[in-house]
């Protein structure tokens, strides 16, 4: 009788290679599946960090913005209380009634007070027997002055710039500056306003311009200081070199 050699359990198709090349096979995917997912999460956390400083504004972005809505909110101030109007076609008001806060800004209290003063000189010369206003009504008078401001007014729109105005100060000093056209209008428009006051106003505001000067500065004062601040920060400086302060 002869011996056969002893059959593997697994049968005679088993093949020791077969089985070590699918071992491998299932290794291989394994470990590139666990590079795919390793590889996806740092491209992921690559991606949240560059959106990340993206969106992150610099200190020096931020100081800018702060600096910047700073400066335009007490530029508000500012020109409100400089343009502020009262339509009060009776009355103007510069104080509440507890005596706090001013009602009309600082132009229009300016024309008001310039309108009782065209009034007084009116009436000077209505009973000069050398004026064009001599015995006229103050209304008539006033619509004169109105029209002569209108024509100043025309001349400037035709191109006109050679208007100046001068004025001696208080230490004898002569000052003669030019207006141009722009300034000639500004002044003229004023003009037109405070004979509108004139007609109308039956009750003029009590103006203290010592008073409307410390008012101003205390406006102006620290929107200049914010004006400053904002350039600064941008790195400016000024003409003679120095740091803005």
């Amino acid at each position: 009788m002869q011996l056969l050699p002893k059959q593997d359990k697994k049968g005679a198709s088993h093949n020791p290679r077969v089985v070590t090349k699918r071992h491998l096979k299932k290794v291989d995917l394994v470990l590139w599946v666990c590079c795919a997912t390793v590889g996806l999460g740092s491209v992921l956390s690559a991606a949240a960090i560059v959106v990340g400083r993206r969106s992150e504004v610099s200190p020096s972005v931020s100081k800018v913005n702060r600096a910047l809505e700073m400066t335009q909110s007490r530029r508000r101030a500012y020109i409100e209380k400089l343009t502020r109007t009262d339509f009060n076609p009776n009355e103007l008001q510069n104080y509440g009634v507890d005596g706090s806060g001013i009602l009309t800004g600082w132009r229009q209290l300016g024309a008001a007070h310039w309108s009782g003063q065209i009034l007084q000189d009116i009436n000077k010369q209505q009973s000069n027997e050398n004026s064009a206003f001599f015995r006229l009504h103050h209304m008539a008078a006033l619509a004169i002055a109105k029209q002569d401001t209108m024509d100043a007014l025309v001349e400037v729109a035709s191109g006109n710039d050679s208007f100046t105005y001068s004025y001696t100060r208080t230490d004898g000093t002569k000052v003669k500056q030019r207006l141009g056209t722009g300034g000639a209008a500004v002044l003229l428009l004023g003009k037109l306003e405070a004979i509108d006051y004139a007609e109308n106003l039956q009750n003029r505001p009590i103006v203290d311009f010592n008073q409307m000067v410390t008012q101003i500065k205390t406006v102006q004062e620290p929107y200049a200081l914010s004006q400053a601040n904002y350039l600064r920060v941008q790195g400016y400086c000024d003409r003679m070199g120095w740091e803005i302060l």
